[in-house]
Parts: structure tokens; C-alpha cells; sequence
């Protein structure tokens, strides 16, 4: 079995956890270890980081070097690559975290489940609920799986696990999407999902309280992690001023003539929306979902996003309509019915319209 899978590890200034781990690996005879070294040379403590590489390295590792710190998503990217060049039979890879909070019992685990699932992408998904689990590993892991929900509609108890079996189905993915540090990962197991089933894989992980076991950056990083959905905020944002204003101009300029109706909320909305939706298109096409928004698809990508802008038309003249005729004021009105369907829109642009399933 552990002839078939490659191991794959990104490793920014690792400690004795990653030799122990590699040794480990060793025991078990799987044959290709690849290592990323993702720009240690650079690092203050270099002698000590290269030394460790150094020494799995003699025990068959292979490293793959970065002059310079590029993150994890690049690291990883770095390493399928290779796998991709080098191993074209290869079946599947295990991403493996370096500071040594996976266990060996664990990382066969999920092997297994590859082996015995080889089209599914699987996660080994820790406790988050655990006593030693630190407050804040809890918190923002918890949030982020119910972000992935909401996002996506599948569920997965533990989005930020490293601990992945990766299907050779989706390298080509793992090679070109969106992000070069802990958002990749992210963004991964979201356009992952689209293509194939989520399998989880209980783990038993191991949460370090002290010393330099994390290089997340809690400001930074969470903003990349939440990335797409806050550049679909941004675009949503511009466009809604531009489907305001028009919307608010159109309805006044019916109304001043006496025409007050709801063909006249209809056509103001649907012309509003009609010009802000390709604002919107536009953006997040080069934007926001850039990483999903193929030249070859654009045609596609459109013709579905059509689709979803005269539902959206529908249900927000709809809801204007509705919640003015209970007096609510017409631009309260319009505020309401925007942020309903700016949520449609999301859910429908995320999970529709820069899809592109197999």
C-alpha cells in the first residue's frame, strides 16, 4: 500500500519532530518522501533548520528547495509539481505537517482510506473539541468549518487539518489553484469538494501550547483564509452602489410622471441589476474567483451567471415590492432586499457559476 503514495511535507524551520517523522516513515517503507524546504537557507537559525533537512534527507527524503519563504500553498504546489513531472503512475499523495502534530498511526490511517477510496479526497480530522486543544485553535478551526458549510453546502468538521490523502484526480487542481500560503489549503478543499466526495478520517493530533510550532499569523491570515468571500464583498459592495443608484434614479425619475407600480419596481430593478451585474461579473471573474475563471469556460461561466441574475431580479423585486407595501420605505426596501440576495448571489457564484466540475 505505501508503494502507491507519495508523502508529501512542507517544511518552514523544522524542528527534531520532522526527522522523528521521517524516520518513522522510513520504518513503514513508504518509498517517496518529498520534502518542500520552503526558503529555511533565509532564516536566522539556518544552521539548525538545514541540519535537519540535511539528516532526512540521508534517509532517503527528497528536498525540494525554495530560495526564499513562499508559504505552505506554494510549498505544496511546489510539491505536486514534482510528483506531477516525475511520478506520472503515482496514485495519490499524503500532505503531511512538519511540527510533528501528525502521528504516525494517523498518517496510515488516512493512507488506508485512500487505498480503499482512491477517488475521494480524504481528511484526518482532529477532535477540536479536546480538552488540550488551545482556545484560540478551537475557535477559529470551528469557525472555519462552518464557513465551509455555509460556502460550500458539505460538510467538514476540520477544514485547516494538513493532514490530507490526496487523490491523483485532483493534482492538476493542486497544482494551479488560488493561493500560496494557509488559504490554499482552504481554497483547495473548497474546489475540491465541487469534483469529489469529502471523506473524513478520525485523527488523534497532537496540539503544541509552547515553542515555535505555528507560523500562522492570526490577522493575516485569517483575512487569506477568508479571502474570497471578502473579495466577493468588496465587488458586491461597488456593485451595489452602482445597482443603488441606478435603481433609486429609474424608479424616481417613473414616479415624478405618476407611474407607480410594480412594473415600475420591476423594470428599475432589473435594469439596475442588468448594469451592476456585469460590474460585478467582471470582477469577480478577474478577481475574486480568478483562480476558477478559465478563458475556455467564459462562455459557460456567463450563461449560468444569466441564469442566476434573473433569479435574483425576481426575488429582489420581489421583496422590495413586498416589504413597501408594508411601508417599509423604498430605499430600506432596496437595502434589505440586497443584502437577502447578496448571499443568493455568493452561494451561487461560489458554488455554481466558477465551478467547473469533471
Amino acid at each position: 500500500m505505501n508503494t502507491r503514495f507519495i508523502v508529501l511535507i512542507p517544511a518552514f524551520q523544522p524542528e527534531l519532530p520532522l526527522l522523528n517523522l521521517v524516520k518513522d516513515f522510513v520504518k513503514r517503507q513508504f518509498e517517496k518522501i518529498i520534502i518542500i524546504d520552503d526558503g529555511n537557507s533565509q532564516c536566522s537559525n539556518a544552521d539548525e533548520y538545514n541540519s535537519i533537512l540535511t539528516q532526512t534527507e540521508e534517509l532517503g527524503a527528497v528536498i525540494l528547495h525554495h530560495e526564499k519563504n513562499e508559504g505552505k500553498g506554494q510549498a505544496l504546489k511546489t510539491g505536486f509539481k514534482y510528483i506531477v513531472e516525475n511520478f506520472p503512475d503515482c496514485k495519490g499523495a499524503i500532505t503531511v505537517d512538519c511540527d510533528g502534530q501528525h502521528l504516525i498511526k494517523d498518517v496510515l490511517n488516512v493512507s488506508k482510506a485512500l487505498f480503499e477510496n482512491p477517488e475521494k479526497l480524504i481528511i484526518g480530522v482532529r477532535n477540536l473539541m479536546g480538552k488540550k486543544v488551545p482556545l484560540g485553535t478551537r475557535t477559529g478551526d470551528t469557525l472555519a468549518a462552518a464557513f465551509f458549510k455555509f460556502s460550500t453546502g458539505k460538510r467538514c468538521s476540520d477544514t485547516q487539518s494538513g493532514l490530507r490523502g490526496i487523490p491523483s484526480s485532483l493534482f492538476q487542481l493542486a497544482c494551479e489553484d488560488e493561493g500560496s500560503r494557509y488559504e490554499y489549503e482552504t481554497n483547495f478543499l473548497s474546489d475540491a469538494s465541487a469534483k469529489t466526495e469529502i471523506l473524513e478520517v478520525p485523527v488523534e493530533g497532537i496540539f503544541r501550547t509552547n515553542g515555535n510550532y505555528t507560523h500562522f499569523r492570526p490577522i493575516k491570515d485569517t483575512l487569506r483564509l477568508y479571502g474570497r468571500f471578502l473579495k466577493f464583498s468588496t465587488s458586491s459592495f461597488i456593485a451595489f452602489i452602482v445597482d443603488f443608484i441606478v435603481f433609486l434614479g429609474l424608479n424616481n425619475f417613473f414616479r415624478v410622471r405618476g407611474i407607480d407600480n410594480v412594473g415600475v419596481i420591476f423594470a428599475s430593478t432589473a435594469f439596475a441589476r442588468f448594469i451592476s451585474s456585469i460590474v460585478g461579473f467582471m470582477i469577480n471573474r478577474v478577481w475574486s474567483f480568478k483562480g476558477r475563471a478559465k478563458s475556455k469556460k467564459s462562455f459557460q461561466q456567463f450563461g449560468r451567471f444569466f441564469i442566476l441574475w434573473c433569479i435574483i431580479v425576481v426575488v429582489n423585486s420581489v421583496l422590495v415590492y413586498l416589504l413597501e407595501k408594508i411601508c417599509i420605505p423604498v430605499a430600506i426596501a432596496k437595502l434589505i432586499a440586497n443584502t437577502v440576495t447578496f448571499f443568493i448571489n455568493y452561494l451561487g457564484q461560489h458554488n455554481w457559476v466558477f465551478v467547473e466540475k469533471d
